[in-house]
């Protein structure tokens, strides 16, 4: 997940001089605290403080809240607006200003905060204070970033960085160098992205700033992460979410979540990817992070879905993603959700609706200058005309995707786009190359961990095998493409989960299925093999899973009790993989023993979901029913207890 950093600065007093404050400017803070925390209360009448140490308080609040509690630099920025309104002088014009690009970029205003950052910059050089106007060029990358303008946007960071170099702020430094990696990110150079990082959490170091030193940590691992370094960018990012709860930074812990949960998902360990996003996108909306941050962590979920083949939640989340990201100006974000969007439907089948999807990604890509994604858009159109029966098409968009993401060095998708390859040439009978292609595709994902990608080399190396009649190879890959599936079923906690990843046996199986009948196998060898997939159907469709129930009741309970602010969510305490507490859903006409006690539920009959309970030991029953509308299965079961001790019936109105 991208991320960016205000600067904030050293307070040099009016005009830049270093000035000594007066004393009664200490309270300053104090009064901003004040006016910030209590919407309904507005600047005091008469004011009755120095204007300018007010603004220049307000700001540091403003700075203070950027990535923990936006809503309160929106809220500075109204303040400083409404005191620029009644106190005449440049620099609090100036400081209003930069606090106003603070807040647009809050609000997801990207054109707006580019206006105000713009007006910011220009009163401090105007006013000859040179490191106030550098610094407001730091949220300015971020602003030209999120419209997509990537080269002025780099422009203008470089010249902050030299800027900031050359009069020694080593935190300013850090903090622009934070925001260029950010956007090497989003233009898919990755290995740049590390080194600005690498360097920003030096910097951050020696500033003794905990808050820059976390984040360029969880950017580093985002960057590792899409270099394929996972265990070091795993150990990164737990350090990182470790220090960002010690000190209180909900937006770093939910980064560092998310930067979890893209690793897990990398690796193939969809459970906890899908645990990790969900606890990321939770984090962003209870700490009020900006729209840029709540959209990326949606995306970030969307994959997740994606990669568990759970494609028409993906295809909605996915639009839902494009179009907020539509509404905030956010090119970038906006182009991704296409293109991933456009893959999912492709694989629901929705060829049409994919090239559609596919080209409007592209055209967006190719209006922001970024190579690396028009590949990746190259390499799903390629699946696209293998769909459509085109494979010399596809053959020559993914041979350019590869080319473009070999120079990015980014060994995942790289990997994908050599086996979308070599299943193109194997549709035009270039067995060989297609062999070649997929072998060492094969051994590069084993190498670096990369479960899809050896998942589908297997699966592409079978089908080769088995159309030019090598069954014991075919059946050797196929096996292989098998267990890769039952390990990544075995790790997903729910029926849901498990079915969606497990759908991909299916092919796997049945051409088994058909080399066997092809080859003569014996009559107990095949029916050995069509009772594996028997077995395997079942266990994908219709086993229980108590850790990850969908009964309505239960999503409820873990919505409005156990979510995390009425009460802990304990099913994930102490870790999701050995909680304390486990959710087991009841049904009509089971019975649960207790010792003695045994508890059968009973229909009950109201607007939601609702049970009663009949309750039994040696020495009798009793029957209760929360409110319930008139039930006759209720009381055939009632009058059928013939040691019926006592009866409840909740009687809301009657």
């Amino acid at each position: 997940m991208s991320q960016s950093l205000p600067c904030s600065s050293r307070r040099q007093g009016p005009s830049g001089t270093g000035a000594k404050l007066n004393s009664h400017r200490s309270f300053h803070p104090l009064l901003a605290d004040d006016l910030v925390a209590d919407p309904a209360r507005g600047l005091p009448q008469p004011l009755g403080v120095d204007a300018l140490a007010l603004a220049w308080a307000l700001k540091a609040v403003c700075f203070a809240a950027w990535s923990t509690a936006p809503a309160r630099a929106v809220r500075c920025a109204a303040l400083l607006a409404a005191l620029q309104a009644r106190e005449a002088g440049a620099e609090i014009a100036a400081v209003a200003h930069w606090v106003q690009g603070i807040a647009h970029l809050c609000e997801g205003h990207t054109d707006a905060a580019c206006t105000s950052l713009d007006a910011a910059h220009a009163a401090f050089s105007a006013l000859r204070q040179p490191q106030h106007a550098a610094q407001t060029r730091v949220p300015k990358v971020m602003a030209l970033s999120l419209l997509g303008q990537h080269d002025a946007a780099m422009r203008c960071g470089l010249d902050a960085l030299q800027q900031f170099v050359a009069l020694g702020d080593e935190l300013a430094a850090g903090k622009i160098e934070v925001n260029l990696g950010t956007l090497a990110t989003r233009q898919d150079r990755h290995a740049d992205a590390a080194r600005l990082f690498r360097s920003a959490a030096v910097r951050g170091a020696r500033a003794r700033d905990r808050s820059l030193s976390i984040h360029a940590d969880i950017a580093l691992a985002n960057a590792l992460t899409w270099l394929s370094d996972f265990d070091e960018a795993m150990r990164i990012n737990r350090r990182a979410r470790m220090r960002a709860d010690t000190h209180g930074l909900a937006v770093a812990a939910a980064l560092a979540d998310g930067a979890i949960g893209r690793i897990e998902l990398h690796r193939g360990h969809y459970h906890a990817a899908l645990r990790a996003l969900a606890a990321a996108s939770r984090g962003f909306a209870a700490a009020s992070a900006s729209p840029q941050q709540c959209i990326e962590a949606e995306a970030a979920l969307a994959d997740a879905y994606s990669a568990v083949n759970l494609l028409p939640e993906a295809v909605a989340l996915y639009q839902q993603v494009e179009a907020r990201a539509l509404d905030v100006g956010a090119p970038v974000e906006q182009a991704r959700a296409a293109q991933d969007g456009a893959r999912a439907l492709l694989r629901l089948g929705r060829t049409d609706a994919a090239l559609r999807g596919l080209a409007q990604a592209r055209q967006l890509f190719q209006a922001q200058g970024n190579a690396a994604s028009v590949a990746l858009t190259d390499l799903a159109l390629a699946s696209a005309e293998l769909r459509a029966g085109r494979p010399a098409d596809a053959l020559d968009s993914a041979a350019r995707a590869s080319a473009a993401l070999a120079r990015g060095g980014v060994a995942g998708w790289l990997l994908e786009a050599d086996a979308t390859a070599a299943e193109a040439a194997a549709a035009l009978g270039l067995a060989d190359q297609a062999q070649r292609s997929l072998q060492r595709a094969l051994q590069q994902a084993q190498a670096l961990g990369l479960g899809a990608v050896e998942l589908a080399c297997h699966q592409g190396l079978g089908r080769l095998a088995a159309r030019h009649g090598h069954t014991a190879l075919a059946r050797q890959h196929l096996g292989a493409a098998l267990a890769l599936i039952d390990r990544s079923r075995v790790a997903l906690q729910g029926d849901s989960f498990r079915a969606a990843i497990g759908a991909q046996a299916e092919e796997a199986h049945d051409l088994l299925v058909r080399l066997a009948l092809q080859a003569g196998d014996s009559a107990a060898a095949l029916l050995t093999l069509m009772e594996q997939g028997r077995a395997r159907a079942l266990a994908l469709g219709v086993q229980d899973s108590p850790a990850t129930p969908t009964d309505p009741t239960l999503d409820t309970l873990r919505l409005h009790i156990f979510n995390g602010v009425i009460w802990p969510d304990f099913t994930e305490i102490p870790h999701y993989e050995r909680p304390w507490m486990v959710f087991e859903p009841l049904t009509v006409g089971s019975t649960v023993m207790l010792g003695e006690r045994r508890i059968r539920p009973i229909a009950a009959n109201h607007t939601v979901p609702a049970l009663g309970f009949h309750l039994s030991c040696d020495n009798g029953s009793i029957v209760y029913s929360g409110d319930t509308w008139p039930n006759a299965e209720f009381w055939r079961t009632v009058n059928g207890i013939r040691d019926l001790r006592y009866l409840i019936i909740e009687n809301a109105f009657s």
